[in-house]
Formats: C-alpha cells, sequence, structure tokens
C-alpha cells in the first residue's frame, strides 16, 4: 500500500512538472508542494487496525499499524505550522517546488530529479 500511495504523490510531482513547463510561456505558474511528514487527522482512524488472518504481512503488523497511526517514531511537523509556511509560499506567486514537513529536506536530497526543472524553464 505504501508503493501506491508514494507512486500517486511522484505521478502528481511529474504532472506539475510538465505543466509548468508547458504554461510557462503564457505566463502561467505552477508550484509543486512536496509534503514531508505532517500530523494529520488521517492517522486518527486506525485505532481498531488489524490485518486479516493469514495475511503473509501478519509477522509485521505491528509496524505497519505504528506507521498508520503515526507511531513509529517518526517527527511530524505541527498542521497548523504546516499549513501557515504552505500559504506564505503560495502567497509569493512562484513557480517551482516547495518542499516542506517534517524530513521533506533529506527526501529532497535522494529523490530530487537531476536537471533541476527552474533550469528547463530558464531554458525556452
Amino acid at each position: 500500500m505504501l508503493g501506491t500511495y508514494s507512486a500517486s504523490k511522484r505521478a502528481i510531482e511529474i504532472i506539475a512538472d510538465h505543466l509548468r513547463l508547458e504554461v510557462a510561456p503564457f505566463g502561467v505558474k505552477v508550484m509543486t508542494v512536496v509534503t514531508g511528514a505532517v500530523i494529520s487527522q488521517g492517522q486518527t482512524y486506525f485505532a481498531d487496525y488489524a490485518l486479516p488472518e493469514g495475511s503473509l504481512y501478519k509477522p509485521i503488523e505491528g509496524i505497519i499499524t505504528a506507521r498508520a497511526r503515526g507511531d513509529d517514531g517518526v517527527s511530524r511537523m505541527q498542521t497548523m505550522h504546516y499549513a501557515t509556511a504552505v500559504v506564505d509560499e503560495i502567497a509569493k506567486r512562484e513557480s517551482g517546488k516547495f518542499w516542506y514537513g517534517g524530513h521533506a529536506e533529506a527526501v529532497k536530497s535522494t529523490m530530487a530529479p537531476q536537471v533541476p526543472q527552474e533550469l528547463l524553464v530558464s531554458l525556452r
């Protein structure tokens, strides 16, 4: 399930990257917010989470449950702190990517594309 979640997030980034390049000649700016770890209400719905008997993942059920609940030891940013920073960034009306949230910079250093999109936009 984490693979599907990660793939869908990356797919949206790729769509935004291409959209940014395609609409830049028209003066349209596209900003992608790449979110790191943030405390959310989504982590409150797993109080009774349990894998079905016979699941191949039953031996690591505790790890999966802790991750779903946000009890996995990963430090998460407070929601309002995150939201305020994102709104401030959007208000700047810039184009590009904004990495924010717990551990976002660590992910950025390992996942960012080799050729920065800003360089591609500047070459148009």
